[in-house]
């Protein structure tokens, strides 16, 4: 039992994963297996109803430089039930800035499933700041039943946030989150404290 997050590909899965091309500059990953059930009960016999597999290869062509693409389907009572491609990158930029972006495509309804591209500021041993814009659309096991009895609406969020590094120890966090759906918008502020 592992969990995997490869590229489009998120689960926790009974199954077998192979590693291939153990360079810093490319690796292909493959698995293949049932998505453990939500009782966590371990089931050997279940691959014809709940079978998931897929692939991701990452690219490394510079050290500040990490490229992504993978391909991923998940079934549920023989019926493919999501089925998806996506990309993604990490940069190191210059002063500071890490840049992450990420694409997914669900091709049994040919939308973007997600998209996202996050801006983080690490410059400063006192404190660090991001900037976040994402696309979702909700993962929904069985499309045509959920939208005859539904309307499920996919939103865009956007995200920024602060931390500042205090002498003792302790750092204050402060964010806000607007989420816009097609007939609604909310936002909201959160503050925090750790040591």
């Amino acid at each position: 039992r592992q969990w995997l997050h490869l590229g489009p590909g998120s689960m926790t899965l009974d199954g077998v994963k192979l590693e291939l091309g153990g360079t810093s500059k490319l690796k292909l990953t493959g698995y293949l297996g049932t998505e453990s059930p939500f009782s966590r009960k371990f089931n050997a016999g279940g691959f014809d109803k709940t079978g998931s597999g897929g692939l991701y290869v990452r690219m490394k062509p510079s050290r500040k430089l990490s490229i992504g693409a993978g391909w991923y389907q998940k079934n549920r009572h023989g019926e493919t039930a999501f089925r998806e491609i996506g990309v993604n990158a990490n940069a190191t930029l210059p002063n500071g800035f890490k840049l992450y972006s990420r694409l997914d495509v669900n091709m049994l309804t040919d939308q973007i499933q997600k998209g996202q591209v996050r801006l983080r500021y690490n410059g400063h041993k006192r404190f660090n700041f991001f900037g976040e814009y994402k696309h979702y659309q909700p993962r929904l096991f069985y499309q045509s039943y959920y939208r005859r009895k539904f309307k499920p609406q996919g939103n865009d969020q956007l995200r920024g946030g602060l931390n500042v590094f205090l002498d003792n120890d302790i750092s204050l966090n402060a964010s806000y989150s607007a989420i816009m759906m097609e007939d609604d918008n909310s936002g909201y502020f959160t503050l925090g404290a750790s040591s």
